[in-house]
């Protein structure tokens, strides 16, 4: 049977089968494509979190460090002056007392 219609319906079937082949390669690409992009994103992300942790720990270390030093100084200067240090904690003591008590009458 030489149809011409039926070869114009086996070619669109034939047309139709090489375009789902296309597609589905088209997918798979494009699945891959995305996977490894995720994956670069994904490790990139997890190299700035990892700097980031890096950097807090240098910074908490670092006040640290400052905070114990600067305690030390403070303790050395009143070692070495306890009268003029009680007399200037309770002069600030004072202060803070009078300011706290003309907030409370406002």
């Amino acid at each position: 049977m030489d149809n011409p219609m039926h070869e114009q319906v086996q070619a669109l079937k034939a047309e139709v089968s090489h375009l789902q082949s296309n597609v589905a390669e088209l997918t798979s690409a494009l699945r891959a494509a995305i996977g490894r992009e995720t994956e670069e994103l994904k490790q990139t992300v997890e190299d700035d979190v990892q700097q980031a942790r890096i950097r807090l720990r240098e910074v908490l270390s670092s006040a640290r460090t400052r905070g114990h030093h600067a305690v030390g100084e403070m303790e050395e200067g009143i070692g070495h002056r306890p009268f003029t240090s009680v007399v200037a904690a309770l002069g600030i003591g004072f202060v803070i007392a009078k300011l706290l008590d003309m907030r409370a009458k406002h």
